[in-house]
């Protein structure tokens, strides 16, 4: 606005002093210097507000950690911003537990994988009931729990949990090249690479290599805790074996879909579904709708190569000899007795059978109407939501299946892990052999004021004295506790020196 003003303010004495002057017009001279350009106007008025957008979709509602985790939730977690929401739950997985994270500094993709990382930790692979030896912040995945395994007549090594955190002096050194080499061919790194025993890594050598990593840098930022304990001692136990690379364990041999192509960029396999659809164990035939084939995959990969269902519920599991091969013929109907050892006062349980999944007569799946809600309340509330008891409620689910990890899952991986079940359990291939109604758990007991009316309490003389309970009403050894037999319709305590059912049980 100036400029323009100085501008005709010299146009106007110019033709003042042409109309004063009669003398010729002298030549054109230079244009003058540019004027300075004038300062910036005062900012307007603020306009008014804009029409309210349209309301955006609910939020997923948060989920709560309990079962020995301090209560956390998802919701308005800052920790969250930016997530998915696996990570989400993997990260206030562990603030819930109290466990103190090194996250200072990093990126939102670091973040993911952590968070990626700690969700499979906490709500699927349980790495906390072996590698936590007490249930607070200052044991969190710092190993030293002793486990035996009987291996003959006379023979029993001794199992030693890992410290996984990253103490210097005690936790895990292995670099990321080694974690996934032991968990790939079950090297153990600390003892002239023999076979590790007792970590299923039989099952985790399926995962991706994204989710191993993703593992290995929630391992990284937990807090290091010094906690030094004896080696293993398993003399004689056989070396790791090398990564086959395809799928070699199940009834159909099949190739891994490739994590990388040929200009070393990486493939994208969302959720895994391509992968655990290769290492479904029995080969079926996903389900031809794109959302269920889906899921039955991402199912597939959560049951088959991170929590290892398989290990507990299939009588055997696998081959004791490379390849490992799955048992497909009892695959997931049950039937494996543990026995709750020093455990049984804490989880009132003396021994247990577990169930059958997937039998085509008698599995959890194939139960008329079985539904994804029957399923869901199960694993939420820890409770044989398909059942009553002599109490008419239903019975808790027994030890040590841990429902209050898995809970926490995603309500996407719930529905997976349903739909792979239940496709299973209904198809051709659904498991024949063992294919029978499992035992119920043998209830731990002090006195019989802890047993169902009627029966009695097996907690006398302390030589002979399994605390369980007995003699309640049966027509079938089905009827009664894990072991116990139907004698003259009433549950008989099971014969130390006769039962074959003691004698293989898994002790803890």
């Amino acid at each position: 606005m100036r400029a323009t003003v100085f501008g005709g303010v010299c146009i106007c004495v110019a033709a003042a002093i042409a109309a004063a002057c009669s003398g010729n017009d002298g030549a054109q001279g230079p244009p003058g210097p540019a004027g300075e350009a004038g300062a910036t106007g005062a900012t307007g008025a603020t306009g008014p507000a804009g029409e309210a957008g349209p309301q955006g979709p609910q939020g997923t509602p948060g989920i709560g950690f309990d079962g020995g985790d301090a209560k956390g939730s998802t919701a308005g977690n800052p920790l969250c911003v930016g997530l998915s929401d696996h990570a989400c739950i993997g990260l206030s997985a562990a603030q819930g537990n109290g466990v103190n994270l090194k996250l200072t500094g990093l990126s939102l993709p670091q973040l993911e994988q952590i968070g990626e990382g700690a969700y499979i930790v906490s709500t699927q692979a349980i790495c906390t009931d072996c590698h936590s030896p007490a249930p607070d912040p200052q044991h969190y995945l710092a190993g030293g729990l002793s486990i035996p395994i009987p291996v003959g007549p006379g023979v029993t090594w001794t199992i030693v949990s890992r410290n996984l955190t990253p103490d210097p002096a005690t936790g895990m050194k292995d670099t990321l090249d080694q974690f996934i080499n032991a968990e790939r061919n079950g090297t153990d790194t600390l003892n002239s690479n023999e076979e590790l025993i007792f970590h299923p890594w039989q099952n985790h050598r399926w995962m991706s290599t994204s989710d191993l990593t993703a593992i290995y840098q929630f391992l990284k930022v937990i807090p290091a805790i010094n906690n030094p304990y004896p080696q293993d001692s398993k003399s004689g136990a056989p070396p790791g074996v090398t990564f086959p690379g395809v799928y070699n364990e199940g009834a159909v041999t099949r190739p891994l879909p490739p994590e990388v192509d040929m200009f070393d960029a990486s493939v994208p396999d969302p959720g895994f579904i391509l992968r655990g659809t290769a290492i479904d164990p029995l080969g079926v035939t996903p389900p031809t709708d794109p959302a269920l084939a889906a899921q039955f995959g991402r199912g597939s990969y959560i049951v088959n190569a991170v929590v290892g269902c398989s290990a507990c519920h299939s009588s055997p599991d696998r081959s004791p000899m490379p390849p490992y091969s799955v048992s497909t013929s009892t695959f997931l109907s049950g039937g494996t007795v543990i026995a709750a050892g020093v455990y049984a006062p804490q989880v009132r349980v003396v021994r247990v059978t577990t169930a059958n999944l997937i039998g085509a007569q008698h599995g959890f799946f194939n139960e008329p109407g079985m539904s994804f809600a029957t399923f869901l309340t199960t694993i939420t509330e820890g409770i044989h939501a398909d059942e009553m008891n002599e109490a008419g409620v239903a019975p808790p689910l027994a030890f040590p299946m841990p429902w209050q990890e898995f809970r926490n899952m995603g309500l996407d991986d719930l529905e997976a892990l349903y739909t792979y079940l239940s496709t299973l359990a209904h198809s051709p291939q659904a498991t024949t052999v063992n294919d029978v109604v499992q035992q119920p758990a043998a209830r731990y007991c002090t006195s019989s004021s802890d047993c169902f009316p009627g029966e009695s309490c097996n907690s006398g003389d302390s030589g002979t004295a399994t605390n369980e309970c007995y003699g309640g009403p049966c027509s079938t050894d089905a009827d009664c506790g894990t072991c116990q037999t139907c004698s003259a319709g009433s549950c008989a305590l099971p014969d130390p020196s006769t039962s074959v059912c003691l004698q293989h049980a898994l002790q803890f």
